[in-house]
């Protein structure tokens, strides 16, 4: 191990050394140096800072703090705890900029410039981490769209452990001026208080800040606060072309308001929706059936919902056993009731809109079922692992001309199977793969019966994945894959499954 530390000490000594040809003084802990930077009005400056280098270099930046700007300069953003936060979190460390001294004090120059102009056009809506003090342990949860056009008193809501409050969208006037009485208790309204402050062009840090943010509404919010029936702030702000929600506790120190800096975040489908991805505007009107809605559909189901798709239809006849929850997406809590209702149980635990999941506990048997269920939904999946089910739903989607996507894991989960019906011209599906005598029937489940697959979890993901990508490609319209695509999860005794490999029945695009 010495090796590798001797080239981090290396590191870190060549950045000293850099520095001390720049001008720097070195006490053994911080350097101390010069830089000049550009004032807008004034020209140039000659600023002088600290830069230490922590143990995580060069990994991570050294810390700069400002000791003199050189002339006068009012500091608002992007300085954190002394600090000057000149790089994120989202710069790479291959590159590692912090490194090279010139680059360090050429970025420290511009962060000067920036900051004499009063950051124009910086749109980072993080107000949060410049109050100053303790951090409210609890995080307060609220909808920003059903908060919407709301201002002054709204009620909260606290969870049992007291680990989260919840903002409701519920106004409330201003309770009247509360007065101790001998012999009574003045009661807390675990209210909170809405206030727009519009654009900001500095951070707030304390109470003081806030209450001067507050304009006339100041004088109410530090009655209620010193009452004892506030419990939030909520402010609204504008930065570039963004919207930030600042939230801060309120308490008192010493009988003065004070205010704690909180975790906030918006429960809105908006905000959960930011992570579905790109593609998820284009799959908010389509429609999709899921037939078996067991293991494969079950995750099916799920990674469809979160990429954007509203519009299921669930259908499996099957209850969920407690045998079933290791292979399925719904946990043991929802054993006993049917496989779609659970799945579907399980989508709405998300926090988002399941309205238009619907659930049938039944299968699909016959030709009319089947022929409707194509002409009426974008795209069918037959997840069944049913040989005549597949058979079915392959022949309505050749008479309809309908999308069909049939998965299923093969081999005790070696090989992962997908397959789009009807065949486009010139298409033609892989040929089957051949059972494995050895694997047929060898697992049984008490008090049931039937044969169960040695199909390990990972191995459904894996085909649920697979599927769910094939899906995806014919809702969006790009359609770039071919008919069949089948990945060895695990090499097999026989060619052309005895390699990991992806077969597609178009060569182009194995992989």
């Amino acid at each position: 191990m010495s090796q590798p530390f001797g080239e981090l000490a290396a590191a870190r000594a060549d950045l000293r050394r850099g520095l001390e040809k720049c001008g720097f003084d070195d006490d053994g802990e911080v350097l101390r140096g010069p830089v000049p930077w550009t004032h807008p009005s004034t020209g140039i400056a000659m600023a002088t800072i600290d830069v230490t280098i922590l143990d995580h270099f060069p990994f991570g930046p050294p810390r700069v703090e400002l000791v003199d700007a050189g002339t006068p300069l009012d500091l608002t953003f992007h300085i954190q705890d002394g600090a000057l936060c000149l790089w994120d979190n989202t710069d790479p460390a291959t590159d590692a900029p912090w490194t090279d001294p010139k680059r360090i004090l050429e970025r420290v120059a511009g962060w000067l410039t920036q900051t004499a102009r009063g950051w124009p056009d910086d749109d980072d809506i993080d107000l949060e981490r410049y109050v100053e003090g303790a951090v409210d342990p609890r995080m307060v949860l609220y909808d920003e769209m059903e908060l919407e056009g709301l201002s002054g008193c709204v009620e909260t809501k606290i969870d049992a452990h007291e680990m989260t409050i919840t903002v409701l969208p519920t106004a409330r006037g201003v309770p009247p001026s509360q007065r101790h009485k001998k012999g009574t208790q003045r009661t807390r309204r675990h209210l909170a208080w809405l206030a727009d402050l519009g654009h900001v062009a500095r951070p707030l840090t304390g109470w003081a800040d806030t209450e001067a943010a507050l304009g006339d509404d100041a004088v109410t919010v530090r009655r209620l606060v010193v009452q004892g029936a506030l419990d939030l702030l909520l402010l609204r702000y504008r930065r570039g072309g963004r919207t930030g929600m600042l939230v801060l506790a309120t308490t008192k120190l010493n009988g003065r308001p004070a205010v704690r800096r909180c975790e906030a975040a918006d429960t809105s489908e908006v905000s959960r929706r930011l992570r579905s991805g790109p593609p998820s505007a284009e799959l908010v009107d389509r429609k999709v059936a899921i037939v078996g809605c067991g293991a494969v559909g079950s995750f099916m189901a799920d990674m469809l919902f979160r990429d954007g798709l509203r519009h299921l239809d669930l259908r499996d006849p099957q209850r969920l056993r407690p045998g079933n929850v290791i292979r399925h997406l719904a946990g043991d809590t929802y054993v006993g009731l049917s496989k779609v209702v659970a799945t579907k149980a399980h989508l709405g635990a998300t926090g988002l809109d399941v309205t238009h999941v619907d659930t049938h506990v039944t299968s699909v048997t016959d030709p009319i079922t089947a022929i409707n269920m194509l002409q009426t939904h974008d795209l069918v999946v037959d997840a069944t692992a049913d040989e005549r089910t597949t058979s079915l739903l392959s022949w309505a989607a050749e008479q309809t001309g309908r999308t069909l996507v049939s998965v299923a894991v093969m081999r005790g989960g070696g090989v992962a199977r997908v397959d789009r019906f009807p065949l486009r011209p010139g298409e033609q599906h892989l040929s089957p793969v051949p059972l494995r005598d050895d694997l047929r029937g060898s697992y049984r489940e008490r008090g049931c019966g039937d044969a169960v697959s040695p199909t390990p979890p990972s191995a459904v993901v894996a085909a649920a994945e697979l599927a769910t990508e094939l899906s995806l490609d014919q809702l969006s319209d790009e359609r770039r894959f071919p008919a069949t695509i089948l990945r060895v999860i695990r090499p097999q005794p026989d060619a052309p499954y005895d390699k990991l490999a992806t077969l597609t029945s178009n060569p182009r695009l194995a992989k």
